[in-house]
């Protein structure tokens, strides 16, 4: 897949909106700040490899274009990786919709 284009959806995707390749570094923070690798970015969402194990339910601050935007979510969902991370998934809150989508879109306009 090029990760240059967004992220084709699978025929039995659940989700309502494209994911976004959104690879680099990312912060997030439950009780202090932790660096971590993003994955995707969506409308509702985004997924990250984390080596700290995040229970599902946890509410989360994720920290993304260089730490210039932060975003409240909710730790969805965790999958154990082959290297010993974990794929951690995150739901927005409702409230932060406007902001994610200029956080998509400036990040798209980042890309070549």
């Amino acid at each position: 897949m090029n990760p240059d284009t967004a992220t084709a959806q699978h025929p039995r995707e659940r989700r309502r909106h494209v994911r976004h390749a959104y690879e680099g570094e990312l912060h997030y923070r439950l009780t202090s700040l932790n660096r971590a690798t993003a994955i995707d970015l969506s409308h509702q969402g985004a997924s990250f490899c984390s080596d700290e194990p995040l229970e599902s339910g946890q509410e989360i601050e994720l920290f993304l274009i260089n730490s210039s935007v932060k975003i409240m979510g909710e730790v969805r969902q965790r999958q154990p990786l082959a290297d010993g991370r974990y794929r951690i998934g995150v739901e927005f809150d409702r409230a932060e919709q406007e902001l994610i989508e200029v956080v998509i879109a400036a990040w798209n306009s980042q890309r070549p």
